[in-house]
């Protein structure tokens, strides 16, 4: 089996991050994709900033980190979109490990069934 593409436009990403929000119930949010210059302070590969009250988020990719190592930029966006979905109903907590892995391995599984044809 093909490795995925480890970059993603921002025409892409974006029309990824609304097929997540229909999938998820998430779709009068307003997520804006950011692809940031260089790279992050800490090697993130992405980060999730959201306003439950207003319903926006920014969703910021540092394209620099994946092209790096060995991640795959669709699965940072589904992962920092699932930041928003649980800022959405209000179960996000800060720094917490067991969310991270649960973003990962979803966010994972939500590239890989948007490959697949499920988002086109």
């Amino acid at each position: 089996m093909a490795k995925p593409a480890k970059t993603l436009t921002a025409v892409e990403a974006r029309k990824a991050v609304r097929w997540f929000q229909q999938q998820m119930g998430i779709g009068d949010w307003s997520i804006k994709v950011v692809y940031a210059d260089g790279g992050s302070d800490d090697g993130q590969l992405g980060l999730a900033s959201a306003q439950p009250p207003y319903k926006r988020a920014t969703v910021i990719v540092w394209p620099t980190e994946h092209l790096a190592g060995d991640d795959d930029m669709l699965s940072t966006v589904m992962h920092e979109c699932c930041h928003v979905m649980a800022e959405d109903v209000g179960a996000e907590v800060p720094n917490g490990q067991t969310y991270e892995y649960t973003w990962n391995r979803l966010g994972d599984l939500l590239a890989a069934a948007y490959r697949a044809g499920v988002g086109a």
